[in-house]
């Protein structure tokens, strides 16, 4: 007998027009272990292309329930092309009035009213029947599904060994898609490391509960300014913390869904940023300034900004002692030494000063 088809046959039938049944779906996932996932998301999605409702498999798993789907799961939906965000690959949303698709490089339309490009903000990809685009709002108007979005960094990547640059630009390792994002709530101003977590782009700020954990030019959370205290714990939006300590740090993080990164992510992650240097002043906010001047010496090959050199963060990494924590980076009064090897080990989780802050991070989500 012959073979069934294969995913990709599948999806060339139905952009022919030509009928698929459901029967060409169940033999080819028999033979699944042969062609590979990638090749049964295509005939999945040539499935969903073809039929306006849910597929469920041979065991009750439905298959296509989501909103989003795309034959590479192991990469975002969109990428960086000659400074545009454009679609990496075909993809299919299931929106409100029906199931849309979106050919492989296309364009996503920005609107200069609801998506003003304004350094350290982050973008939201609208899905319409009519195309596809950008706005500041991450809230679906019923119309449109939100499916990914990125970061639009105040400067560049680091290419090298001395920063990146003051010259704003999406940040490559921010994208992400529904299917391809952090495991936490909010994926805003996060970045891709090592295709394994995320990681915020900024030192925690003071107020996550209105502008997220990682947020551009907003006050340093530290043992100065104690973030308030989440509405998840009960806080009314004014009260605060009585410190920055190891404890304080995760709780907080944990109201987020996300947890303290280790020294060993700290020591990868920061790679780029230039060894040695400092902010020299005290930086209060999350910025780009070393010593008072805007400056991408800081930033990492993935985009972290204020890499080391500008506070000591707390690390998830334990040391000898029951209550010691790794302290990572070196703060601003300290050139020479701050950098991507730097570890302080002295201090116990119950320590909180004006130097201690910290970054948070969430698992990578594929599915």
């Amino acid at each position: 007998m012959s073979l069934p088809l294969s995913g990709q046959q599948i999806l060339e039938r139905i952009r022919a027009g030509l009928d698929v049944s459901y029967c060409d779906i169940i033999g080819m996932n028999q033979f699944q272990g042969q062609r590979g996932s990638e090749d049964r998301i295509a005939a999945l999605m040539a499935w969903a292309l073809n039929n306006s409702g849910d597929v469920e498999g041979g065991g009750g798993e439905v298959l296509l329930s989501g909103s989003l789907y795309k034959t590479d799961k192991f990469s975002p939906s969109f990428h960086v092309v000659d400074d545009a965000i454009v679609t990496s690959q075909e993809i299919a949303v299931r929106l409100p009035s029906g199931l849309v698709t979106y050919p492989a490089a296309s364009t996503i339309i920005i609107d200069a009213v609801a998506a003003p490009w304004i350094a350290g903000t982050d973008f939201a990809i609208h899905a319409y029947p009519d195309g596809l685009y950008l706005n500041t709002s991450f809230i679906s108007d019923g119309i449109a599904v939100v499916i990914g979005g990125f970061h639009y960094a105040p400067g560049g990547n680091a290419t090298g060994t001395t920063g990146g640059n003051t010259t704003p630009a999406i940040n490559p390792f921010s994208i992400w898609d529904l299917n391809f994002r952090p495991s936490c709530p909010d994926p805003r101003g996060m970045f891709l490391y090592a295709g394994r977590e995320w990681i915020d782009i900024y030192l925690t700020n003071d107020n996550p509960d209105v502008y997220g954990t990682s947020a551009y030019l907003r006050p340093i959370a530290d043992g100065s300014t104690s973030p308030i205290i989440p509405a998840f714990y009960g806080g009314n939006g004014s009260n605060r913390y009585g410190n920055l300590n190891w404890w304080t740090c995760s709780e907080l993080a944990a109201a987020y869904g996300k947890t303290l990164i280790s020294v060993e992510t700290m020591v990868g992650a920061t790679l780029g940023a230039n060894q040695g240097t400092a902010t020299v002043n005290d930086p209060t906010t999350t910025n780009l300034l070393v010593n008072g001047t805007a400056s991408g010496l800081l930033t990492s090959r993935y985009g972290m900004i204020q890499s080391f050199g500008a506070m000591w963060i707390w690390c998830s990494t334990k040391g000898d002692a029951s209550d010691q924590f790794a302290l990572h980076g070196s703060f601003w009064d300290n050139s020479g030494s701050a950098g991507s090897r730097q570890v302080f080990w002295n201090l116990g989780a119950g320590d909180s000063y004006n130097t201690l802050g910290v970054r948070l991070r969430s698992d990578h989500h594929i599915s």
